[in-house]
């Protein structure tokens, strides 16, 4: 199986190297130069997106999900309180927000709404 692989795959992917492993699980692909190049231009034109969250602090219970969710470090427990006695969520790093939706996926009381704009 591993030689038609070898044969096949690189064929298809119109690329120069292939290395495959089933017992590490390790994909490696090794595009062409046109192929990178090209890829290259087509990142210069894409306009950067930013993230912004609203959390709607009287709702929030402060289960700290979104925290442990965000990848970017954007949001932290507030060390106030909401009328229910709950420490909320709050973004402690807006810059560095891209708007990935993990937070509110995460949100068990959906308080949590993400906003994407557009930067240059």
């Amino acid at each position: 199986m591993n030689g038609f692989l070898y044969k096949i795959i690189p064929s298809i992917l119109n690329i120069s190297k292939f290395n495959f492993s089933i017992k590490k699980i390790n994909y490696n692909f090794v595009r062409d130069k046109k192929t990178i190049l090209q890829s290259d231009k087509n990142n210069e034109k894409m306009a950067k997106v930013r993230g912004a969250i609203v959390v709607d602090t009287e709702h929030c219970k402060g289960c700290g999900l979104c925290v442990e969710a965000c990848k970017f470090d954007v949001l932290a427990l507030s060390h106030k309180v909401n009328l229910k006695g709950y420490n909320y969520a709050e973004m402690k790093n807006p810059a560095n927000c891209t708007g990935c939706t993990n937070c509110a996926t995460v949100c068990p009381d959906t308080v949590i709404t993400v906003y994407r704009t557009k930067s240059e």
